[in-house]
């Protein structure tokens, strides 16, 4: 975490134009959801990428309808959990303007992915062991599912004005 180094920088939903989605993908249901959220973020005329975290567990029909570069696997990270593939360092060199992390605490391929983006403002669950990390925080619990983390963390973001962008 040291070594990587990004500007900080608030980005009101307003303003956001891309958004990255960390998640892990269990089931059918989960990524409807997500993939909901998806589109509702795509018709405000954001742009999204989603990168989701496939495992032994996940069901296949949760990967259904998701392209190759929606998808990661374990076996992408080298042992130091450094990205393997271009399609993972493509996505840790773009600069977002909010990464939006709804991962787990265990899945730490995606929170080392987090690490490493140089977004410019990043959300995701509130975890003692990750407070380096975001900028902004939800704190729904460990056993919050994504869905509803993505909903609280859209809800917050577009609650929070700029002095530059408040109604007046």
């Amino acid at each position: 975490m040291k070594s990587a180094k990004r500007q900080r920088q608030f980005v009101s939903y307003d303003q956001a134009r891309e958004i990255a989605i960390l998640c892990s993908l269990h089931d059918k249901e989960e990524r409807d959801v997500i993939l909901h959220i998806k589109d509702e973020l795509e018709a405000d005329g954001k742009r999204v990428r989603m990168l989701c975290l496939a495992n032994k567990k996940s069901d296949p029909e949760a990967l259904e309808n998701l392209s190759d570069d929606q998808i990661c696997y374990q076996k992408e990270f080298a042992w130091t959990m450094r990205p393997k593939t271009d399609h993972l360092k493509g996505f840790v060199n773009n600069r977002f303007d909010v990464l939006l992390d709804l991962s787990p605490a265990k899945a730490f391929p995606l929170k080392y992915l987090a690490v490493l983006s140089p977004s410019s403002y990043k959300i995701g669950p509130y975890h003692p062991d990750f407070l380096a990390i975001y900028d902004l925080f939800i704190n729904a619990g460990e056993e919050c599912p994504a869905t509803e983390l993505a909903r609280h963390a859209v809800h917050y973001l577009k609650l929070i004005k700029t002095p530059d962008n408040h109604d007046t």
